[in-house]
């Protein structure tokens, strides 16, 4: 796992084909700055025709359709062009997506993944590249806001994870990542060592106690570990009515954000899918991440950032719909995004974030 916002790090993994039955392979979209696609092929011309049809509405293909490519081929061109307009400039100097199409979503590859597609489906997965830590960081600012106006740090926190469909590493959602996957499903990690160990293990408290303490100290990540780096508020952000007069001028774009209701998009389960931001610069909550990532990768397990996706049916049902949604749906994350880097960078401006040497020292 990759700890970084350098969007040149990029590998090249297909090679680019004509041929729309070709059998499936991996077709790099040409790139612009922080967003790459690619297209799993094996679909019909009639298939990304109707396709082409439906995204003409959202983008201008015209220029896209003067050589002689095929249907595939525009399409992938017409997808990168369309998401380099819905998300902000600013964001995709910061950030690496890596948005995939598939035409055969339950491939061998991908098998393990729980999408709920049938026969015949197609699917858009859009994933950030990596896991990005810097120019998010806002915990400092957080505590600043709070202080400022009791309430309103919890409130950025709610709206944060209300509006936005993608998993952010907020305080709780990094508390039910660790929960999910390293603590077994448990509110802490004591619950799951209990569980880890029997009767048999010892023969009173006082070595019970002995036996927990050990598997507690070869733990990455601890209950006490996250009451240290958060405030209690802040893993369980409660919403409160902050009046207009006390909300300060670099936060109304955030609570001018309209709140959404999501149809057509999916969401990977917890197990699979890491969060593509974290708000917090904290280097245990990293080994924490990284230790899950390294689990994943050693047995197998198909892993994503971030990741939301769109299904295609083979019926074509609401197709425009589905368009529209994702018009929406990435242009108001690539908002979110934008307005959670500003708020950082004014943090960063007025004192309300500490550089990461001095948290690094402490």
């Amino acid at each position: 796992m990759h700890r970084s916002n350098d969007t040149s790090t990029y590998a090249d993994t297909g090679s680019t084909a004509r041929c729309l039955n070709a059998a499936a392979s991996y077709i790099s979209i040409p790139q612009c700055t922080g967003l790459k696609s690619e297209i799993l092929l094996s679909g019909t011309t009639e298939r990304f025709v109707s396709l082409l049809h439906e995204i003409s509405k959202f983008t201008n293909i015209r220029p896209l359709l003067q050589g002689n490519e095929t249907a595939a081929d525009v399409f992938k061109q017409a997808l990168q062009q369309w998401f380099s307009e819905l998300i902000p400039e600013s964001v995709q100097k910061i950030v690496s997506f890596n948005p995939i199409f598939f035409t055969e979503p339950n491939s061998n590859d991908y098998a393990d993944c729980n999408f709920g597609t049938k026969e015949g489906d197609y699917m858009l997965l859009f994933q950030f590249d990596l896991l990005h830590l810097d120019g998010f960081e806002l915990i400092d600012s957080l505590r600043y806001f709070e202080t400022l106006c009791p309430g309103l740090g919890q409130n950025i926190l709610c709206k944060i994870e209300s509006f936005s469909p993608f998993r952010i590493g907020t305080p709780r959602d990094l508390l039910n990542f660790v929960q999910d996957n390293i603590w077994g499903g448990n509110e802490t990690e004591d619950e799951y060592i209990e569980d880890m160990i029997s009767c048999d293990d010892y023969t009173n408290e006082e070595e019970k106690a002995e036996y927990m303490e050990m598997y507690r100290d070869e733990m990455v990540i601890i209950r006490k570990d996250f009451d240290r780096i958060f405030e209690p508020w802040m893993l369980n952000p409660q919403e409160t009515k902050i009046h207009q007069s006390q909300m300060p001028e670099e936060l109304q774009e955030l609570f001018a954000l309209p709140d959404r209701k999501f149809t057509y998009t999916h969401e990977l389960c917890s197990y699979e899918n890491f969060p593509g931001i974290v708000l917090a610069y904290n280097d245990t909550i990293y080994d924490a991440l990284e230790s899950v990532y390294h689990d994943f990768l050693n047995s197998s397990m198909e892993t994503f950032f971030g990741a939301i996706y769109w299904i295609f049916p083979e019926d074509e049902e609401n197709l425009y719909a589905t368009f529209l949604e994702m018009e929406s749906t990435l242009r108001s994350y690539g908002k979110l995004l934008e307005i959670i880097h500003n708020i950082h960078l004014y943090g960063e401006e007025h004192g309300y974030i500490i550089p990461k040497s001095e948290k690094t020292a402490a």
